[in-house]
């Protein structure tokens, strides 16, 4: 094919580059992209030695290949001399042996094994190294001339290196969700979204007076949908006086309900963690997890195998400073079993991280809670807001 005899360049005898990709340019917008892949291979090394064995020929064989492939994904604005895009490098060693009985390349039955180093470079916009993985294979292999059969009979790939670090969305995120680059909504975000000096600790005064901001708009949901449908579901409210509040968590656990959320408290202006129960009738006058705490987030609950009721939560107590940077660094994850008639929260440990503890999931593993969270470092106000940065 065209493609095939224009693509490809061998300049030296064991080794090859093959190019493929496209560039265009719009001269109205002085711009041009791209994308392209170059893919160069080479086996340097070839060694095959046969010999006799008393009657029997042998024969082994060791073949090192290296490959690697560019690829690009780029754009260039020339009236403001802008290079945007990503490059990424994957180069590759596999080392082959075979050893068997036979002749050369012409006929031969035996073992073979191999090992290929494969890593993933990226050289634009960050000069990172992002994997580096090592695949081993071990197997049987028997071959006649041209013809070839191999079976592998042990494989496993060894994760020798992974990058930890993550780059958010950004602001090029706020164009994927539909935003207009013209409107005040996406100039706001794109101004503040990162800069820690735009945020304020918000004030629960305006709760002084809760009251039960759900009834009238449920009801009149379930009205809409059981005259569009058969839905005969009624809906009420469950735990009501909790407007502002957020974050629920429900589990059941015997013949009863558990629920979990973050109070909003008007009167000390503190979000803290509280657990409820319902056993069919009502719902208890929910528990605080604990007095001391200022600004909780992201309660989970889990019932164990033996029927233990297990609470996690990112709590922040009193002590801590009054900025952002103060509620971060004195941020725990804490796990504790709640008493199923009390509701009172037992901890049983704390986890502080090197810095920012916190996008914390409790499951269970084997019937065991297990807790997996986050640690970052965080240096100022806006780390906080970008952890993932340094996480």
């Amino acid at each position: 094919s065209f493609i095939k005899d224009k693509n490809g360049f061998k300049f030296f005898k064991g080794g090859e580059i093959n190019v493929l990709g496209y560039a265009e340019g719009d001269f109205a917008s002085c711009t041009a992209s791209g994308s392209i892949v170059l893919q160069g291979k080479i086996s340097p090394v070839s060694f095959e030695t046969n010999m006799w064995v008393v009657v029997v020929p042998v024969t082994i064989q060791i073949k090192l290949s290296l490959e690697g492939t560019v690829g690009l994904e780029v754009s260039y604005d020339w009236a403001s001399a802008t290079l945007d895009g990503d490059i990424h490098f994957a180069p590759s060693a596999t080392l082959t042996v075979f050893g068997g009985v036979g002749v050369s390349s012409l006929v031969g039955i035996g073992a073979y094994g191999s090992a290929k180093l494969d890593a993933d470079i990226e050289l634009i916009p960050n000069q990172e190294v992002k994997k580096v993985d090592l695949t081993g294979e071990l197997g049987a292999k028997a071959y006649l001339a041209w013809f070839e059969y191999s079976k592998a009979f042990a494989y496993n790939t060894w994760h020798l290196y992974t990058s930890n670090k993550t780059r958010g969305t950004g602001i090029d995120g706020l164009e994927e969700e539909g935003l207009d680059p013209e409107s005040a909504l996406y100039r706001q975000l794109a101004r503040g979204l990162f800069d820690a000096s735009l945020y304020k600790r918000a004030s629960l005064d305006y709760l002084s007076e809760e009251k039960d901001m759900m009834d009238s708009s449920i009801t009149e949901e379930t009205r809409r949908q059981s005259r569009n449908t058969d839905l005969r579901s009624e809906f009420s409210s469950l735990i009501q006086n909790t407007y502002r509040n957020a974050q629920p968590v429900i589990v059941s656990s015997g013949d009863a309900l558990y629920a979990a959320f973050l109070k909003a408290d008007a009167g000390t202006d503190r979000v803290y963690t509280v657990v409820s129960k319902y056993d069919g009738t009502n719902w208890n006058t929910a528990v605080a997890a604990s007095s001391d705490d200022s600004m909780d987030s992201a309660p989970d609950l889990v019932i164990d195998s033996a029927g233990r009721i297990w609470l996690a939560y990112a709590r922040t107590t009193a002590g801590a400073e009054d900025t952002m940077l103060g509620y971060a660094a004195n941020q725990q994850i804490v796990v504790g079993q709640i008493n199923p008639e009390t509701l009172a929260f037992t901890e049983s440990t704390t986890y502080s991280g090197n810095g920012y503890a916190h996008m914390h999931k409790l499951s269970l593993v084997n019937g065991k809670p297990t807790l997996v969270f986050v640690d970052s470092t965080i240096t100022d106000a806006n780390s906080v807001l970008w952890p993932e940065q340094n996480s």
